[in-house]
């Protein structure tokens, strides 16, 4: 119970200090501060929240789905493809950098190297065996990097 109480007191923090993804962010640093604090048993986590954390970001995206967006999808297939291509080769080749000269597994690199939330890679990582907390962590430094580079290249390039 520790746990959720602090995330949620973490959560809350950092939404209300407005930092970027601020909601997981806050929860996974003060819940990795009360593990610490009291221990690594401290850290269990009822049987089935992952499941449910997933489902509940599911029901977030699904809900932001409306006609109008679907009518705008097809012009989005091609280039979301390419873009899949591309990232899956890039990330499976960073992977395996990660692995070797970092002595990452491979499934720890493969789900930190893959695009997506930090959220939900982290979960899917714990979930296949990996290392949910270094997931995570490697995200939150992407997207952390990603909300001070991109408006600073929006003014180098125009808008």
């Amino acid at each position: 119970m520790s746990m959720l109480l602090a995330g949620f007191a973490g959560g809350a923090l950092a939404q209300w200090l407005r930092l970027p993804g601020g909601a997981a962010i806050g929860a996974m640093l003060a819940t990795a501060a009360v593990s610490v604090l009291l221990g690594e048993r401290a850290a269990a986590l009822p049987p089935g929240l992952p499941f449910v954390a997933l489902v509940l970001v599911g029901v977030s995206v699904g809900s932001t789905v409306q006609r109008e967006t679907l009518a705008h999808a097809g012009h989005l297939l091609l280039p979301a493809l390419l873009i899949l291509l591309s990232f899956s080769v890039f990330g499976v080749a960073l992977a395996l950098l990660m692995q070797r000269v970092f002595g990452f597994d491979l499934t720890t690199a493969l789900f930190a190297t893959a695009p997506g939330g930090m959220s939900n890679m982290a979960i899917l990582a714990q979930e296949a065996g990996g290392n949910g907390f270094a997931v995570a962590l490697i995200h939150m430094v992407r997207v952390m990097g990603i909300f001070l580079l991109l408006p600073l290249l929006t003014v180098l390039f125009g808008r």
